[in-house]
Order: structure tokens, then sequence, then C-alpha cells
């Protein structure tokens, strides 16, 4: 799939859909086959690849320090249903707890889905070394027929817990305000 540069887009472009427009439009876009979307976000796994071999893999080329990418969710086990999320350098693990997002409508606020937060570490665990690489995970919540019109609720109730959008992140920063008051030393900003 070839990206979208920069150069394409009006000066100014960003693009930063709110967590909202994630979920509403995309990822229950993905789940009901929509296809109007298929070039701005891409379908890998990401637990195939080490974090920072994603960001070449976006179809948005930009300066920006976020990536986004629909994922197939792995289970750990077969009939289980826990994630896995490791790679071969590492693993993701989640930090904190799953945040509601809520759909903001005349009728009130409305629960959409769910967004986990979760954090790279290289090695193995328990002794996995924590790294500035941020995951944020997107998941609906509403039933399949809440998604689309009751002719495709077959198709799509075999898709509906298949996929998550993730939002990719290097945060150098707080993984260098870390390191400085462990070692004392500074880093480079890294670039991509």
């Amino acid at each position: 799939m070839a990206g979208v540069s920069l150069g394409s887009m009006p000066v100014g472009f960003r693009f930063r859909p709110t967590d909202e427009e994630l979920i509403n439009h995309y990822l229950k876009g993905k789940i009901s086959g929509r296809k109007d979307n298929d070039g701005v976000i891409p379908e890998i796994d990401v637990c195939k690849f080490e974090p920072w071999d994603l960001p070449e893999k976006s179809a948005i080329k930009t300066g920006d320090q976020e990536w986004f990418f629909f994922s197939p969710r792995n289970r750990k086990y077969p009939n289980g249903q826990r994630s896995n999320r490791a790679t071969v350098a590492g693993y993701w693990k989640a930090t904190g707890k799953d945040r509601n997002i809520k759909s903001r409508s005349v009728s009130g606020e409305n629960l959409i889905g769910m967004k986990r937060t979760l954090v790279f570490h290289r090695g193995r665990a328990p002794k996995g070394e924590k790294t500035g690489w941020i995951m944020h995970e997107y998941r609906v919540t509403n039933s399949p027929e809440k998604i689309i019109d009751k002719v495709k609720v077959d198709q799509v109730c075999e898709q509906f817990d298949l996929y998550f959008l993730v939002s990719i992140v290097f945060n150098c920063l707080s993984l260098c305000l870390c390191d400085a008051v462990e070692t004392g030393r500074t880093c480079d900003l890294i670039t991509f």
C-alpha cells in the first residue's frame, strides 16, 4: 500500500482524529466492511513487528510521532479472551485501567468503545525494560446490531471481536526524563 505524503496535503494538515471519530468512523467502518477508509489506516498485525518498525508501515507519512493501524486480535489461548501481545524483542504491557469512550449526541452521551493504554517493554516479563513506545488500543463495545443494518448482521458478527484500532506513539520525552533521573544522562530526541 502506498503512503500518503504530506506534500500532497494542504499546509498544516494533520491526521488527528478524536477517540470518538476513531471508534465511530474508522473502527465501526472496518467491522461493517465499508471500504471508504482503506487507504487511510492500513491493516497489519502490530505484534508481528517491533514498534520501531511500525512508522514505515503507516499509510500517512508525516513528521508526527503517532501512527494508526487496524490490527487483528490475537488470542493467547484458542478458547480464551486474553490477547497475545508479545513480539520477538519484547511485549506490550497494559498500564492503568481501560477508559470509556462516549459519543456526544443530542440524546446525551452513549458508551461506544473502550481505550486501553499499553507500554512496550524489551525482553521478557517480568524483567522487561520499559521503552518510550506507547500503544492506545481501541475496541467497540456496542453490539454488532447497533453498528449496521439487519441485512449484514451475520457477516459483522463474525468480525465484531476480531479487530482493534491501534495508535502507536513514540514518547521519547517521558523515557528520557525517567532515564535522566535514574542515570543523570540526557538523551537526543529520535527522529524518523
